[in-house]
């Protein structure tokens, strides 16, 4: 069965082009690729095709990634990049959606659902989770990023957006406090239902571990000797979504979700 790829743009509430694609149909999962990348990555890895079997599948290219938009300053990151989520959504006709995310997009689903738990029906999050107390742990690891970046832009390594903007990724990197230092109290409200997949070789692997005992609803598994980049990549990540978003439709049947 061929599935039919739609590419579609909208325009966020700062007026920045905001491109995206959609296949499938069904209840609305949304998946948020990671920090220099773009929304192929769920195509590469295979997870697009596989939920779109059951879901309608919207993978944007986020701000600064992909063909949206390029601004270069940190005030135009920072939580926009969360209103773009239901920017994006609202776009669809969809009142609510399943997030899904890796690394920063994980950290952007995180704090969507906490935005407007109304919204999020269940989230997924891949490799990055709440930093916690370890916020300057967290953005030294951008910094770390940064600092190898621009060898990655010079040798065209094929898992970078296209036309990598170093600028505009210095200011995405800046802006993060401002999505991510949220206080344990307000974390622990986060009662979406969760699941946390980490590597057991990743430096972030803290931060999902964390959510065991804080989060009401969520559950974790660790892959054995992988890493960070590894466990977007694993064989069976489009299985593990698959089932994990099944069983929140068997618990809370999808109704009519879609203005």
């Amino acid at each position: 069965m061929v599935t039919t790829v739609q590419q579609r743009q909208v325009r966020a509430s700062d007026d920045l082009s905001l491109s995206y694609r959609t296949l499938g149909h069904g209840p609305a999962i949304m998946l948020l690729h990671g920090f220099c990348q773009w929304s192929q990555m769920w195509i590469t890895n295979g997870v697009a095709q596989c939920l779109s079997e059951h879901f309608t599948v919207i993978l944007p290219d986020r701000r600064g990634h992909g063909y949206s938009g390029r601004p270069q300053k940190p005030e135009d990151f920072g939580m926009r990049m969360v209103d773009d989520v239901f920017r994006i959504l609202d776009a669809e006709g969809q009142d609510t959606a399943h997030l899904a995310g890796f690394s920063q997009g994980s950290e952007v689903a995180w704090r969507a659902a906490l935005v407007c738990p109304d919204r999020i029906r269940s989230l997924f999050l891949i490799s990055s989770g709440w930093p916690g107390p370890e916020l300057d742990k967290a953005l030294e690891g951008y910094a770390d990023m940064l600092d190898w970046l621009p060898q990655a832009i010079s040798d065209k390594e094929d898992w970078l957006t296209p036309n990598p903007d170093l600028q505009t990724f210095q200011a995405i990197v800046a802006s993060m406090p401002k999505v991510i230092d949220i206080p344990e109290v307000a974390m622990a409200h986060l009662s979406v239902p969760a699941f946390g997949l980490v590597g057991s070789e990743d430096p972030e692997r803290g931060t999902i571990e964390q959510l065991t005992g804080l989060l009401p609803n969520f559950s974790l598994e660790i892959l054995p000797e992988t890493d960070h980049a590894e466990s977007s990549e694993h064989p069976n990540l489009p299985r593990m979504i698959d089932d994990f978003l099944s069983s929140i439709e068997a618990r809370f049947p999808f109704a009519s979700h879609h203005s």
